[in-house]
């Protein structure tokens, strides 16, 4: 049955970079920060390894102006630790936004929990105007990450202002009364009461983007195309005098799959390389993820005939400095 996945699990090497430095430690059972030999410029370019085994980039953050690393479970005692920090360039690097919404919501109940954020409370009264952005949202820019909404109604930009200006809360609250002026006295004179709302609401649209080693080939589109086709196995008998009859072997039909990658490097196509041996080419079957070839869901699939393999150019003798063609086809399978 299958068991491994494409392209998730072709995954790239990073122990094939030079590297700058490397720290080695004996883990203690306790201890959860370790330091770099050197410092690295982003996470991905620091290589994890507990007793000489890769470990997920979730497994740890990385503090220190980028020269710490910290588990966030300590490895169990006697564990060899091994840090490794490699330059990588441009080309093999990912930089991913997640997107998030958060969310607080006021109202006119001093009592209400809700009301009280970093030990502050808010509360629609007739004097507070500076209202408390949602916590994790301390970062956004302007305005225009901001949603304020006020009994269900959404504000426009010009009737709030971000960040408030009050010194006390530094940039993390917005005004909402009077935003023509910048006094705090006029603001408070025009301060919402509870007669006139009882629900303000305040989103905030956070796009946490983060830069990462390019570690399999799921970060690597096919560049010359995607070929797909469909059959269905059909038995047909031909009669002498010329009359067919036809059956179906099967009414699920089966697809094939073309894949190309032009230009990619050594270490890509070791990659890919390394799961078509590790399936023993046209022997094992594998789960394929059809979002690699933008279409939806995962089918079962083998390899169908020969890895090709061709070299390109290189510019010295590095694998990431050496260019390659690869393609091969997947035929689809019910195993």
């Amino acid at each position: 049955m299958a068991t491994a996945t494409y392209p998730a699990d072709a995954t790239l090497n990073a122990l094939s970079f030079s590297s700058t430095g490397i720290a080695s430690y004996t883990a203690n059972g306790s201890r959860t920060d370790y330091n770099l030999a050197e410092p690295v410029k982003f996470k991905g370019e620091a290589i994890v390894q507990l007793s000489g085994i890769i470990q997920a980039p979730t497994s740890y953050s990385i503090s220190n102006n980028f020269s710490t690393i910290n588990f966030f479970s300590p490895p169990a005692n006697g564990v060899k630790v091994k840090l490794t920090s490699v330059t990588l360039p441009d080309r093999f690097t990912t930089i991913r936004s997640f997107p998030t919404t958060l969310i607080v919501e006021y109202n006119d109940n001093s009592s209400d929990a809700n009301n009280i954020v970093d030990s502050n409370t808010y509360v629609i009264n007739g004097k507070t105007v500076d209202f408390r952005i949602p916590v994790g949202a301390e970062d956004i820019a302007n305005e225009d990450a901001l949603e304020v909404v006020i009994q269900g109604v959404a504000q426009p930009t010009t009737a709030f202002i971000y960040p408030s200006g009050n010194a006390a809360l530094s940039d993390v609250t917005v005004r909402i009364a009077n935003p023509t002026s910048t006094s705090l006295a006029a603001s408070v004179a025009n301060a919402f009461t509870a007669a006139e709302i009882d629900v303000l609401t305040i989103r905030a649209f956070v796009s946490n983007i983060t830069k990462d080693f390019l570690s399999s080939m799921a970060d690597r589109k096919p560049d010359r195309g995607i070929e797909t086709n469909k059959t269905f196995d059909v038995i047909t008998f031909v009669s002498q005098a010329g009359y067919e009859k036809r059956r179906l072997r099967s009414r699920r039909p089966k697809r094939d799959f073309s894949l190309e990658y032009t230009n990619v490097s050594g270490l890509e196509k070791e990659a890919i390389e390394g799961f078509y041996d590790a399936r023993n080419g046209t022997f094992e079957a594998f789960f394929f993820d059809l979002t690699h070839v933008n279409q939806l869901g995962t089918v079962i699939t083998r390899f169908e005939g020969p890895l090709d393999i061709s070299h390109d150019h290189s510019l010295d003798s590095t694998k990431q400095n050496n260019f390659y063609k690869v393609s091969f086809a997947l035929k689809e399978v019910f195993d």
